[in-house]
């Protein structure tokens, strides 16, 4: 038996507006001055990404966002969120319908604080039907940390050839030292985040081309990566064949199904092979596939990192969740598995690209490590309740 799209969507609403409640956070489209940040951070977005184009006038900006909000499931949905979400999931659940995986039943998507950087899949009754729930400050965080990673990269312009970006460490190093503006934006926007709770309350700025394009796809793939490991698992059955679980978003415990360290193997592995899929239809650099997974296993890790320094005033995992597995291992599975299936020529390549994004994570978060265990000793504390 199925459950309606009016049902799931009343399911997501309550929990929406629950956790807005109980954090005591107004949405910003709910909140006048949150309301003309955003418009704010979206002018500046457009003014980055299209230089040439007219800027938009407030209300034109009120238009397009009062536009997207009719599209929404629910009044705590972001309205901006939800139409990146929307495009994103309808390109994923057609690469998996070309791969013969199809879902049979409704399926919603939406986003809050959740607190849980992995996001969730989770059927709220026994009827088949699922929600998709994603932690909303991870797109922005996605955004920003993808323009400190192409801004990190030494490019190059070659004419009708176009632009070719350099994975080379030492490179990589002498250009992050010849620019320490960039470790203190990284510092800023983990402190924005974790904090603060958003990470558009970081200070803006421009990246110029070819950076600015570059950051863009970045940026795209790691939200495909994220929302691409959530579809996987509706599509592979893993929360047809659970036993109902519990689990913390936000303050309180929700009815979830519980997934295994083998089924979030499996999601992983599902959502390169989605992204695979895409850059393939899409005639795009499949070196490229695995960039996304990479953005994300290194941003869960710093971001873990830095929520334990800001809770105890050191990083040192003491426990384990249950269900996912701690992120190096996930991450170091799911890598193993693509060098010995990638071709001989292809595998060096990769490697190289893969390393070079490690090495970026590690040279910014031993900067940022002690500036963290300053700011707890000053007395500053995650604003959610973190889920590491």
């Amino acid at each position: 038996m199925e459950i309606s799209h009016d049902e799931l969507y009343l399911f997501l609403a309550l929990k929406q507006k629950e956790v807005y409640e109980d954090y005591g956070i107004t949405p910003w489209w709910m909140n006048k001055d949150l309301y003309e940040l955003k418009k704010d951070v979206f002018k500046y977005t457009i003014k980055e990404m299209y230089p040439d184009s007219q800027i938009p006038s407030q209300e034109e900006l009120d238009e397009y966002i009062e536009s997207e909000f009719e599209k929404c499931p629910s009044p705590y949905q972001d309205p901006i969120l939800y139409s990146t979400i929307i495009k994103y999931s309808q390109k994923l659940i057609s690469s998996a319908e070309r791969m013969d995986l199809k879902i049979n039943h409704p399926i919603i998507f939406g986003t809050i604080p959740t607190g849980i950087i992995n996001g969730v899949a989770y059927r709220p009754t026994e009827k088949k039907g699922s929600i998709i729930l994603l932690e909303e400050g991870v797109w922005g965080f996605a955004n920003l940390t993808s323009k400190i990673i192409a801004k990190v990269y030494p490019m190059e312009i070659n004419g009708e050839e176009g632009v070719t970006f350099f994975p080379n460490l030492h490179l990589v190093e002498k250009n992050l030292n010849e620019n320490p503006i960039i470790y203190d934006r990284f510092l800023d926007l983990i402190y924005s985040y974790i904090v603060l709770g958003n990470p558009h309350k970081a200070e803006q700025y421009f990246i110029e081309s070819p950076q600015r394009e570059f950051a863009s796809f970045f940026c795209e793939q790691m939200e495909m990566f994220i929302l691409g490991h959530e579809i996987a698992h509706v599509v592979l059955g893993h929360l047809d064949k659970n036993e109902m679980n519990s689990t913390k978003i936000g303050k309180n415990k929700t009815n979830t199904q519980h997934i295994d360290w083998a089924q979030e193997a499996d999601a992983d592995l599902y959502s390169i092979e989605f992204i695979i899929n895409i850059l393939e239809k899409e005639q795009s650099n499949s070196l490229y596939f695995f960039f996304g997974a990479d953005l994300f296993f290194n941003c869960i890790e710093v971001i873990e990192n830095a929520v334990r320094i800001l809770k105890s005033g050191n990083d040192e995992m003491i426990s384990i969740n249950s269900n996912h597995p701690p992120t190096i291992i996930r991450w170091g599975i799911l890598k193993q598995c693509f060098i010995e299936t990638v071709s001989d020529d292809f595998v060096d390549s990769f490697k190289e690209l893969s390393d070079s994004v490690r090495f970026i994570f590690q040279l910014l978060w031993e900067n940022s490590r002690p500036r963290l265990i300053e700011l707890y000793n000053k007395g500053e504390r995650p604003l959610y309740d973190w889920k590491v």
